[in-house]
């Protein structure tokens, strides 16, 4: 997902989204500490935990997880959020086992920008 900062997502065209103020927090906020990413009826499926910081392609990414997601037990939501000049990048995975998460790892580890 790629977000411009100022979009509100006011017409939920991003799916997953979060809030310009959740992603500030994160890159403030101290390891293991968790935010509620949205509000309403749903959003005890939308608490998220920071894991760290790690780099991706020369950039700080913070790593978030969310352990209670609403596509079922023992499935964990993992993104990792990168911010760029006028932009968001968020990149995510749901897994259920350390083989999915190794994966996912792997397509980070190789992940490069284009610009």
């Amino acid at each position: 997902i790629v977000i411009p900062i100022r979009d509100d997502n006011q017409d939920n065209k991003v799916y997953n989204y979060f809030p310009a103020q959740a992603i500030n927090n994160f890159f403030t906020m101290q390891d293991n500490q968790s935010q509620q990413t949205q509000t309403g009826p749903d959003a005890e499926y939308f608490i998220f935990k920071k894991l760290g910081t790690i780099q991706i392609d020369s950039s700080d990414a913070v790593v978030v997880e969310n352990t209670n997601v609403w596509q079922g037990d023992g499935v964990v939501n993992r993104r990792l959020l990168i911010k760029k000049p006028g932009l968001t990048y968020i990149l995510g995975s749901y897994y259920k086992s350390q083989q999915e998460l190794d994966g996912f790892r792997n397509f980070v580890e190789n992940f490069h920008f284009s610009q």
